[in-house]
Parts: structure tokens; sequence; C-alpha cells
């Protein structure tokens, strides 16, 4: 039997890998006790454009030629310490995983003031590609501590903004803007093309925006929230002015608290479904051959999954080639309608947790619970072709 794991991050607990590794150590345990013999399980650890993308790419591009390049740049807080950024350099390729400097994680849950926090250490890993004389970039959005869209990115760009009155403002200061001089960095965007890769759809602004849905998590106050979303509105519309376009509705604008837009706007970026990019490099089609079963999962499962994160379009890839997949969770949303779980190649969905329990315990167990969930799969498979 070939079993692959492919693991998204259960946040807050387990990275892809680390996951990947449980489900790993449980398939081959419950492998050895019900079907002892020659079993092949692959461990390959799978993001969708968040958090842990560059983690995930690294082994198999590094393997053709890209180069692991390290970078030292400001998280969200730019007050704080600066962070190590990595990009994957190769030629005129660049991937650039935004996470990696405005992640949540980052910073600690005290510490995070998304009034002021700022995409400027995103502007400086693009900078320092640009540098480099990269032309082709992917970039990575999710999980990011930011709600400023892309202003911080701007101005470590080089575009500067009629009105500021310093190097990088607050989000509320899109209020107050009236003008902006992007000429200089125009000047360098010549021949680049920019793909963003995110798992989210989101607009920009509305019930169903980057404020609306992600704000809060990232610590905003309903009082807050409103003055973000009046900032935001506003910034739109001197965009939409000055590129002659409105991108505020295009899905995956809400992306990284409207970074998905700013992308859009200054550098001119398209979309696409973060999971089919990485599925791609990462040749995943490849790996499926001879595959009997695929585990894959995340720390939530709800209806957020099947618009395009990880799992789905794992498990799309899997169907193609006749590949049953299961899903293990932390959690799951009994809303998410089964039928669209099966016509998407899904069998089965398990939440990792035992009994009843608080999400500090689920998250401390995390590790024992995933082994244990997958051991419990491969018992049940191997009992149901006995």
């Amino acid at each position: 039997m070939k079993v692959v794991v492919a693991m998204d991050s259960f946040k807050g607990s387990l990275s892809a890998y680390e996951a990947g590794a449980q489900v790993q150590a449980g398939v081959e345990q419950g492998l050895a006790a019900f079907r002892p013999g020659a079993h092949t399980c692959v461990n390959l650890p799978l993001a969708d454009g968040g958090e842990g993308l560059i983690d995930c790419l690294r082994p198999k591009l590094c393997a053709v030629g890209f180069k692991d390049v390290e970078l030292s740049v400001h998280c969200a807080q730019l007050n704080a310490p600066q962070v190590t950024a990595h990009l994957l350099v190769r030629g005129h390729e660049c991937i650039i995983e935004s996470a990696q400097a405005l992640g949540l994680p980052l910073i600690a849950p005290e510490a995070r003031h998304i009034m002021t926090a700022s995409s400027y250490g995103l502007g400086e890993m693009i900078a320092a590609a640009l540098d480099m004389g990269c032309t082709d970039f992917k970039i990575g959005l999710g999980g990011s501590a930011t709600n400023d869209l892309g202003l911080g990115m701007a101005q470590a760009l080089g575009v500067t903004f009629s009105g500021a009155s310093g190097l990088v403002d607050t989000v509320t200061s899109w209020q107050d803007f009236t003008a902006l001089d992007d000429s200089a960095l125009a000047a360098r965007l010549q021949g680049c093309s920019v793909t963003i890769l995110s798992d989210v759809t989101n607009p920009l602004l509305g019930d169903l925006g980057a404020t609306a849905v992600f704000g809060r998590q990232k610590g905003a106050s309903p009082d807050e929230q409103a003055l973000l979303e009046r900032a935001l509105s506003a910034g739109n519309q001197l965009l939409a002015q000055h590129y002659g376009r409105d991108c505020s509705t295009i899905a995956g604008a809400g992306a990284a608290g409207g970074l998905g837009a700013a992308l859009m706007y200054v550098l001119g970026a398209t979309a696409a479904s973060g999971i089919d990019i990485v599925l791609s490099l990462l040749d995943f089609e490849t790996e499926l051959h001879g595959a009997d079963l695929v585990i894959t999962g995340e720390g939530h499962f709800d209806l957020q999954t099947l618009g395009g994160k990880g799992p789905m379009g794992i498990a799309r890839s899997a169907q193609a080639q006749g590949v049953p997949v299961i899903v293990l969770c932390g959690g799951h949303d009994i809303a998410v309608p089964k039928e669209q779980l099966y016509r998407n190649g899904v069998v089965a969905c398990f939440s990792i947790t035992s009994g009843p329990m608080t999400l500090a315990e689920s998250v401390a167990r995390a590790p024992e619970l995933i082994k244990s969930a997958a051991f419990n799969v491969i018992g049940a498979l191997c009992a149901r072709q006995a």
C-alpha cells in the first residue's frame, strides 16, 4: 500500500511538516499492526500561499536550481525587532511568502496592534528581489497581522503619497492622502509579471471583505473595524482613481488585509489559486502515481475550505487520478455539505479530537491526537479491505 500524506499546518499548533510527520507515524504504526509487509508512506507538507509556503517548496525547488536567499526585514509592528525572511530565487524567478515578514505568529498576542500594523516588510522583500534582477514573481498571501491595504508595502517600494507626514503612516492615513507618485517604481517594474498565491476569495470591502471577515482575529475591536473599513474604502478610491480601474471586487482583493488589492493596483498582479500553483511546482501528480490513499487536513475544516483551500485542491488533484482522500482536522463544521465533499474526491472527514476538550487542550495534545487519528484511519481501512 502507498499512502501520500499532504497536510497543511494546524495554526498555533503544528507546521505542515510536523502535522504530516505525526500522520506518517500513525499510518506506519497502523500498517505494521494491521497489514505487515512492504508499504510506502510519503510525507509531503503543503501550503496554499500562507504560512509555510517557503518551507514546503524549498526541498523540491532547491533541488532544481532555486537558491534560498535570506533577508532581514521589518515585521508587521515596525518598532519590533526585525525578522529573518527567506526568498526562493532562480534566475529571474522569485517566490515570496508574505507571512515570513507579516505573519501573525511573529508577534506576541499582547504586542499585536492592527491599527499600526504595516506591510512594509513585504515591500522590502519585493525590493530586494527586484535588486537581484527578478521579474517573475509569485507572492503568497495569508496569515498576516496587517490590514493596511498595502500602504507600508507601497512606501517600501518607493511610492510616495501627498499628505504623508513621514516615511510610513498608519492605515487611517489613507483618508488624508490626495494623490500618489509611483513613477520610480513603475520604471523598475518594466517587464515584470506578478502572480498572487492565495486561498482567499474575499473582496476588499463590505460584509465579506478583509476587515469584516479577518479583522477580529487580528485583534480589531468593533470600533477599530469601522475605522479600518472607512480607511480602506478611502484608500481604494485613491488607488482606483490613480490606476484607472477598481480592483476592490476582484476575488482575492481582501487577502492579507487588502494586500491582494494593493498588489493588483501597484504591481499589476493577477490572482491564482495558491494550492493549484503549489501542487504544480511540486509535481504532485507524479507523487500520486501508484498511491492507494491520500490523507490531508488542516486546523479547521469548514465552508471556507470548500472555497479553494489546500485540502480541497489536493482532493481534486487526487480525484483526477482515482485516489481516495481522507481529511483529518482539528475541528470541522457540520454544515459542510457532504455531497460536495464526495464530488471533490473526499471520502471521509474526521476530527482528531477524541472526546470533549477545550481548544487549548486540543492544541497542546495535537501531535498525539493526529497520530492516533491516522492510526485509526488505517485500522478501519484495513478492516474494510480484509
